[in-house]
């Protein structure tokens, strides 16, 4: 996939185009990645050069999803899309984990 920093006409790429992009590049060049580690990733925000993913399935509690995130995801956006200036982790713990979480602490399953 050929990424562009602007369209063709010059105009600078808005928000939604450089979300889009971001999401075309989870989706063909680290998920793939990922899945074969039964994993993926996904975006949970983007503003001014800041982008804030989420790893999923396997690679959500991996012990090495620091070192995924150095070497996989932030090279292939420094790479592709070098004006997302930094890469964030969010670890925090999936509502649907935590409903599940308390239905168990009741005596209870889904």
């Amino acid at each position: 996939m050929e990424t562009h920093r602007r369209k063709g006409n010059g105009a600078a790429m808005t928000q939604n185009e450089k979300r889009e992009q971001i999401q075309a590049l989870i989706d063909e060049k680290i998920n793939p990645v990922l899945e074969s580690h039964m994993g993926g990733m996904e975006m949970r925000d983007y503003q001014d050069g800041v982008l804030t993913v989420r790893f999923t399935g396997a690679c959500g509690g991996c012990y090495a999803a620091e070192d995924t995130l150095e070497n996989v995801v932030k090279e292939v956006f420094r790479r592709e899309m070098p004006e997302i200036r930094e890469v964030l982790l969010d670890n925090s713990v999936d509502e649907d984990m935590m409903a599940f979480a308390r239905s168990l602490m009741r005596g209870g399953g889904r």
